[in-house]
């Protein structure tokens, strides 16, 4: 089944889904990086930054296959 179409040449791989499918928007909580962070600060941030992606990626692309309760506790943890 055609999801949509991927965009291969952005740094994200971007799908753009096809109309009518069924899709999963999450945002989670902002990390904050101080003005004045050292580059050991910037690259904790960073790391943060990149676990916080795939966690909440990792969720988004099993969110149809979850239970109502897990997906009750996502909502309830994104604010949904």
């Amino acid at each position: 089944m055609d999801r949509g179409k991927t965009f291969a040449n952005t740094w994200d791989h971007f799908l753009l889904p096809a109309p009518f499918s069924r899709t999963v928007i999450l945002f989670a909580p902002p990390i904050y990086v101080p003005t004045d962070a050292s580059a050991e600060v910037m690259e904790a941030k960073h790391a943060e930054m990149q676990r916080e992606l795939e966690r909440v990626r990792d969720i988004a692309e099993g969110w149809y296959s979850l239970t109502e309760e897990a997906r009750a506790k996502h909502r309830a943890e994104f604010g949904q």
